[in-house]
C-alpha cells in the first residue's frame, strides 16, 4: 500500500499529468483493465467508482503514481521498466552495496 504522500502525489499528478505521466497511467490502466482483483463499487449518490481490489485505491488515481512497484501484485513491473529503467536494473557483480 503507497504512503500518504504518494497518493497525494497521484491525485496531484492526475490532475495535469505532462506526456510521460499519461502514458504510463494509460498503460497501467489497461493491465488494471483486465484485472481479476478490480472491484466496481457503487456509492448512495449514484457515483460509480473502480478501486483495486488488493489496496482499497481508486485506480483513477492509482495509476498516476510517482512510484514504481505500487501494484500489490506486480502487475506493472514490465510497463515501469520502461519508465523507470534504473531501478530494474539487476547487479551483474556481488558488492557491499
Amino acid at each position: 500500500m503507497a504512503d500518504l504522500f504518494t497518493i497525494i502525489s497521484a491525485w496531484k499528478i492526475a490532475r495535469n499529468p505532462t506526456r510521460t505521466q499519461l502514458a504510463l497511467a494509460e498503460k497501467r490502466s489497461k493491465i488494471c483493465e483486465t484485472c481479476p482483483s478490480k472491484k466496481t463499487i457503487t456509492k448512495k449518490l449514484g457515483g460509480i467508482g473502480i478501486i483495486c481490489g488488493e489496496c482499497g485505491c481508486p485506480l483513477s488515481k492509482k495509476i498516476f503514481s510517482p512510484k514504481n512497484k505500487e501494484c500489490p501484485l506486480n502487475k506493472w513491473d514490465d510497463v515501469e521498466a520502461e519508465y523507470f529503467p534504473k531501478l530494474h536494473v539487476e547487479k551483474t557483480k556481488k558488492t557491499l552495496f
